[in-house]
């Protein structure tokens, strides 16, 4: 998640691709309706977005803090 303009911007998954042809998941930015980053596995992705929220969690506390 991260803060824009004072609102807090989410991110989804999406599977990608066929029942028979897994391709994996897209992480979509909801605001931009934008990918962001692809991962063939669904525990990558949730990786990805555990970081991604406590990379902007630390800067919006910067932020506070300054």
């Amino acid at each position: 998640m991260s803060w824009r303009n004072g609102f807090m911007a989410t991110y989804r998954l999406e599977r990608v691709g066929e029942m028979l042809e897994d391709k994996g998941y897209n992480v979509i930015e909801t605001e931009a309706e934008e990918v962001i980053a692809w991962f063939q596995y669904l525990s990558d992705a949730d990786l990805f977005l555990a970081v991604l929220a406590e990379k902007e969690r630390m800067d919006a506390e910067k932020g506070q803090s300054s």
